[in-house]
């Protein structure tokens, strides 16, 4: 999640990890990250699969969100529209 907490204007951060606090019924997916300081490391990111999903987002000022959460969020929409259309 790119997060401004301070407004679009300020600088804003990303922030990988699901935060502590996030509703229970939000679900997460883990995947392994690699930071520029070298190794690697598990993170539970907050995987956005509903209306209510993408409006706590937004409360928590994330204006964009990481390619890589969209890309599943895709995924999961597509498979819950088809679900529906059957």
């Amino acid at each position: 999640m790119k997060r401004y907490r301070e407004g679009i204007a300020a600088e804003g951060f990303f922030q990988k990890q699901a935060p502590k606090g996030m509703p229970a019924w939000i679900k997460t997916r883990r995947f392994e990250t690699h930071p520029r300081e070298g190794g690697s490391r598990l993170v539970d990111f907050p995987l956005v699969d509903s209306v209510d999903a993408l409006l706590w987002m937004v409360q928590m000022h994330c204006i964009k969100t990481n390619p890589r959460s969209r890309a599943i969020c895709a995924i999961v929409w597509s498979r819950k529209s088809s679900v529906d259309a059957a």
